[in-house]
């Protein structure tokens, strides 16, 4: 995350973040189903479906900058020979 905590330095950043966010919400769910609370399990169902949706979306958008970033410097590096 950069200073603000609005975007992601790096997409693997992103990647690493949300695979520990995931696999919290899997322990939980694991937890609440064991002990029959359903509520709870699928609250965590949900949580796991939106953090998908939208690490997906966060990645993509990320790597994309990171790439044009790295295009533009590779194509001053170019220019400057």
């Amino acid at each position: 995350m950069n200073d603000t905590g609005t975007e992601y330095v790096a997409p693997s950043s992103a990647v690493k973040s949300g695979g520990i966010i995931q696999q919290l919400a899997e322990i939980k769910q694991s937890n609440a189903l064991q002990h029959g609370d359903t509520v709870t399990a699928n609250l965590c169902v949900q949580f796991q479906k939106l953090c998908d949706v939208n690490r997906a979306n966060e990645v993509s958008c990320v790597a994309r900058r990171n790439l044009q970033h790295r295009k533009k410097e590779c194509s001053h590096c170019h220019t400057a020979q």
